[in-house]
């Protein structure tokens, strides 16, 4: 199953946005994507990620003054098991 948004803390994975919201056929959304991604197919959820990403580092480099933020925006594929 993709997944496209994932939040860890030092405990491990404590919410993730994957195809049971991108392929949704409810209207409830309950995962770290707050809607963004809910129902919307995985090309544009894929999207919607991306430039969402792409805003929080943008907002980082003005309200913390970081001169350079290296974020990759592809696709990273990492095994679990």
């Amino acid at each position: 199953m993709t997944t496209l948004l994932a939040l860890y803390n030092r405990h491990g994975c404590v919410g993730r946005c994957d195809a049971k919201c991108f392929n949704a056929k409810t209207d409830i959304c309950t995962c770290v994507c707050g809607g963004m991604n809910h129902s919307v197919g995985l090309a544009m959820a894929y999207k919607n990620t991306q430039d969402h990403c792409q805003e929080l580092i943008d907002g980082a480099k003005k309200f913390h003054t970081l001169s350079r933020i290296t974020f990759p925006l592809g696709i990273d594929q990492q095994q679990l098991f």
